[in-house]
């Protein structure tokens, strides 16, 4: 039988899935479990990459803005930046 690739934290009781986990060798089973964390391990790391990303770009963004806002008011040139 194929591993499954699963993130469940129960394992389902049924004769098929109990004869699978039987039929496995020790190194299968290491196999499969090494592959689970490795697994949540990156899609961890992804979304925290995701994250720290989409922080960054809204601060560079919000930077620009402040920038352009201040440049703007300095140049007396108030439309530009929306100060009524």
């Amino acid at each position: 039988m194929g591993l499954s690739f699963s993130f469940e934290f129960r394992i389902m009781e049924n004769d098929f899935l109990k004869q699978d986990w039987r039929s496995r060798t020790r190194v299968e089973i290491l196999q499969y479990i090494s592959v689970k964390w490795t697994m949540a391990f990156l899609i961890g790391l992804c979304t925290g990459l995701t994250g720290f990303f989409i922080n960054m770009a809204v601060e560079n963004i919000a930077g620009y803005k402040l920038l352009k806002t201040t440049y703007y008011l300095i140049e007396k040139r108030y439309v530009g930046c929306n100060v009524n």
